[in-house]
């Protein structure tokens, strides 16, 4: 039957229901965090409700660290990994004078991506990797600076103070 051959009564009656069903589909979209680089994400989430856990907290911290690179006594020190202003994935690290910068990869790894940066007065390279192991609140970076044809591979290892 023709929608305009209904009776009034029942036209308004199945307006009533289409309106109803778009309104009650629409507003069923699931809440949940939909931020893949989440440690709650859900992929089943249409909508974000703002309990994402990122994986980049994990990393920021302070940590009791040592620093050993080829060629150089060892150091220890304290080592501040802070969110970058450079993007939500980014981890700022600072210790002893060395400031660059990580993105994270995974829940525990974060890359150490080629970068320009001040050392002791000097513009060296800096390249790498990292790794978090939650259970003992460690962290692990492993970096080559590079100044010119001196190449130094350094390790800085601690755990979270």
């Amino acid at each position: 039957m023709a929608l305009s051959k209904m009776n009034p009564a029942k036209s308004i009656l199945f307006a009533f229901f289409v309106v109803f069903s778009l309104g009650a589909f629409s507003s069923c979209q699931k809440e949940g965090c939909t931020d893949p680089m989440s440690d709650n994400y859900n992929p089943d989430a249409k909508k974000d409700d703002g309990t994402c856990t990122p994986w980049r907290d994990k990393f920021l911290a302070t940590y009791s660290v040592e620093q050993s690179c080829t060629g150089e006594a060892a150091k220890t020190g304290t080592l501040v990994a802070s969110a970058s202003s450079k993007g939500e994935n980014m981890v700022l690290f600072s210790f002893d004078g060395l400031n660059f910068t990580g993105t994270v990869a995974t829940s525990t790894s974060i890359v150490i991506e080629s970068q320009t940066i001040n050392y002791q007065g000097q513009d060296v390279n800096i390249t790498g990797s990292g790794a978090l192991t939650e259970s003992n609140k460690s962290l692990t970076l492993n970096f080559t600076i590079s100044a010119g044809v001196v190449n130094s591979v350094c390790g800085i290892s601690g755990t979270k103070l």
